[in-house]
């Protein structure tokens, strides 16, 4: 194994590299202008699944509020499981 430090909207790798690609608290740092671009391309790079895990209900000048299960719907992924914790923390499993 080795580690790739790369840009989330403009990833290194082939199409379909992952079976699975998670977020951890990723996506809440991705400033609006960059997030569409940066989900397709947590799209592109997986062959089915995304596991999404990030704060929402929270914004400062480092964070940004998203809605996760919008922003998967309007790529079309199947919401497998959904979950918001006692913290405010998003667990999503998503499948293309």
């Amino acid at each position: 194994s080795r580690f790739v430090q790369a840009d989330a909207s403009n990833q290194l790798f082939p199409d379909n590299s992952f079976d699975l690609v998670v977020t951890h608290g990723l996506l809440m740092h991705i400033p609006s202008a960059k997030i569409n671009q940066a989900f397709s391309e947590i799209i592109r790079i997986s062959k089915k699944y995304i596991l999404i895990y990030e704060q929402v209900g929270f914004t400062n000048q480092y964070t940004f509020d998203y809605d996760y299960v919008k922003l998967a719907k309007d790529y079309n992924l199947k919401v497998k499981f959904k979950f918001i914790d006692k913290r405010d923390l998003i667990w999503l499993h998503l499948e293309k």
